[in-house]
């Protein structure tokens, strides 16, 4: 059975939750590169740093290649164009080589275009056991590019503030636990309600299905865990946005146990998983 319906509603929560891509100023001079979350309007948080969890996959795998999105403020360019980047000095406790790896190789804008990537290896290392790393990276300037943007922006969960579009922040490590936010003893029982108990697997689902549902999201970032917890919970996620992930993950589990012959999605423990208890 098709999921029609269950395309459709998650079509709305998306709407709902989109980014909005901001228009460029006219700009005449040398081109500049920036990462590209910097020129998005963010209803609820600006998305300026990723965290990967290698524990979420089916095979932990040893390393992991992963791409940030850039863009450019000026001409296109009929060759690629290389993409220098570095590590933001004094701001990552991954060590460069052993835990995560620049690839300009594989950084670049192609031509006739104004958005490319830059990539870097994280590395699966027995440092991760025990800790999360992070690492900031910082866009350079070359003989393609000046690497000087900043903005302004609003957003409910960073609030008003200047951007330096040229610092992506990745954190990483191999562990399964339980998100922050979710764990933290007051904001439990209201994720619970509306989306069940908490299992490794109904969280990695969600945030596969969920249109706008991220692990960063879930996770306290740097200076709110000195906020009151209450406070960043309404932030971040405003109860319209809450109650269309609930129906969402619901209709989505309902729909596969009908497709299953009644045999229910598990979880990484073989029990059932279920939504909340707010929309049943």
């Amino acid at each position: 059975m098709k999921r029609y319906k269950y395309y459709i509603f998650l079509l709305t929560i998306a709407a709902s939750v989109s980014c909005k891509r901001e228009s460029l100023p006219t700009y005449s001079g040398e081109d500049m590169i920036y990462f590209a979350y910097a020129d998005k309007i963010y209803k609820f948080e600006i998305i300026d740093s990723t965290i990967v969890k290698f524990g979420y996959d089916a095979v932990v795998k040893t390393d992991s290649v992963i791409g940030i999105e850039v863009k450019v403020m000026g001409d296109l360019k009929d060759y690629d164009r290389p993409v220098a980047f570095g590590f933001d000095e004094g701001a990552f406790t991954a060590l460069p080589g052993t835990d995560v790896e620049l690839l300009p190789e594989l950084s670049f804008l192609p031509a006739g275009k104004t958005e490319g990537k830059i990539f870097v290896r994280l590395k699966n290392t027995e440092r991760l056991n025990d800790t999360s790393l992070f690492v900031a990276l910082r866009l350079k300037a070359n003989e393609h590019f000046k690497a000087e943007y900043t903005g302004t922006a609003v957003a409910e969960v960073n609030r008003e503030g200047k951007i330096d579009g040229t610092k992506f922040r990745v954190r990483f490590d191999n562990g399964m636990e339980m998100p922050s936010m979710w764990a933290h003893a007051v904001l439990q029982q209201p994720f619970t309600m509306m989306f069940g108990p908490y299992s490794h697997a109904k969280f990695n689902l969600m945030c596969q299905i969920l249109p706008g549902c991220t692990r960063e999201r879930f996770y306290f970032q740097p200076g709110e865990e000195n906020e009151v917890p209450t406070t960043v919970f309404s932030r971040k996620f405003p109860m319209g946005l809450l109650a269309g992930w609930a129906v969402g993950l619901k209709m989505y589990l309902d729909d596969y146990k009908a497709e299953h012959d009644g045999e229910p999605m598990r979880d990484e423990n073989g029990n059932e998983i279920k939504s909340g208890t707010v929309y049943t």
